[in-house]
């Protein structure tokens, strides 16, 4: 028979989680996927001006940094990304950078970073449905009663939560009846960081002088980061989009404000840092309430089982770290526990 399992989110972690699944179980499951997004990718999301489809920006993440050990624990999904060339070395200049041990490898994704999640995605889902978000997730006939905000329900066999940890507090249901208190405590431990992205669209390949590409800024009290987005993925030749990422302090100062009052003070603070700077054709402000993991689930499991029957479980960054290499962690964790769930019940 069938399983049928909901997977709610398509950050890097539920698409390496999709992948696997239908990789080791095959026809034995319908995997469903949901995310509250209009499209894939989570912290990995990559914008495009609606004037020019080829100016782009990544949002989130902005490159991949893996130590040896790293590398090597998840060499084979690594080297599939490379040789499909969604990822290469990093070759542009970013002032500021640490230094990093022997062996350190940093990698771009040429095509943005949503193109990863994209890759492991790629015609896994039976059924992929954007802008579903989810509310309530309640026991109903032996199996999960899934709801969203909109009004759309199903009864799935396994239920996979990847969303930021705090999110799982909104689906009170689950939370009031059928989670323990310990796993309650630590789930409320758990501890983001808060940024804004502003992305400034010229659409025009903008040869701006500077001595960096990207550079992360230690003496501002807004901005931690600014990136010409084409250049720091290896792509100088399209059109130009500038990066900036605030720094923790400002995103923890002013996560409630109006989204559109603080665009209007990122883009004039912009202007007094860039006066020569060209008018950008767009410009696009994104709030990103759990940005990275400060504080994750005591002992860093990768995972936790909510419920075992019928099977709730919860991955991602929150219980590991927001580094990819966890995040994958997490997501293969995850993976073998639904294995040996769905195999023992045949």
């Amino acid at each position: 028979m069938t399983c049928k399992i909901l997977l709610v989110g398509t950050g890097i972690t539920g698409a390496v989680i999709a992948s696997r699944l239908r990789t080791k179980l095959q026809n034995d499951i319908s995997l469903v996927v949901w995310d509250k997004a209009k499209g894939c990718g989570g912290r990995m999301s990559t914008s495009r001006s609606p004037l020019n489809l080829e100016c782009q920006a990544d949002l989130g993440a902005q490159y991949i940094t893996l130590s040896q050990e790293n590398f090597q624990q998840h060499k084979d999904l690594y080297e599939s990304l490379l040789n499909e060339k969604l990822l290469e070395p990093l070759s542009c200049k970013i002032e500021g950078m640490k230094d990093m041990p022997k062996g350190t490898q940093h990698l771009v994704a040429p095509n943005g970073m949503n193109s990863l999640v994209k890759y492991f995605f790629n015609n896994v889902p039976d059924k992929t449905c954007f802008e579903h978000h989810v509310s309530m997730v309640s026991y109903r006939d032996r199996k999960w009663k899934v709801e969203t905000e909109s009004g759309v329900n199903e009864l799935f066999d396994i239920v996979i939560l990847t969303m930021p940890i705090p999110q799982i507090f909104h689906l009170t249901d689950t939370i009031k009846n059928c989670i323990s208190n310990d796993i309650i405590n630590n789930l409320a431990s758990v501890k983001y960081s808060s940024r804004y992205a502003l992305v400034l669209f010229f659409n025009s390949i903008y040869a701006l002088e500077t001595n960096w590409d990207a550079k992360y800024v230690y003496n501002d009290e807004v901005f931690r980061y600014i990136s010409f987005d084409n250049r720091k993925r290896n792509r100088p030749d399209l059109p130009l989009a500038a990066v900036f990422h605030t720094s923790v302090q400002y995103g923890l100062d002013n996560i409630e404000r109006d989204l559109s009052d603080i665009q209007n003070e990122l883009v004039n603070r912009v202007n007094n840092m860039f006066p020569t700077w060209p008018k950008p054709v767009y410009i696009k402000c994104h709030r990103w309430r759990y940005s990275q993991v400060l504080s994750p689930y005591k002992g860093q499991p990768g995972f936790v089982t909510l419920a075992e029957n019928p099977l709730l479980i919860a991955g991602g960054d929150g219980f590991k770290s927001s580094h990819i290499n966890d995040c994958i962690s997490s997501a293969v964790a995850v993976t073998d526990v639904i294995f040996e769930t769905i195999k023992n019940s045949k």
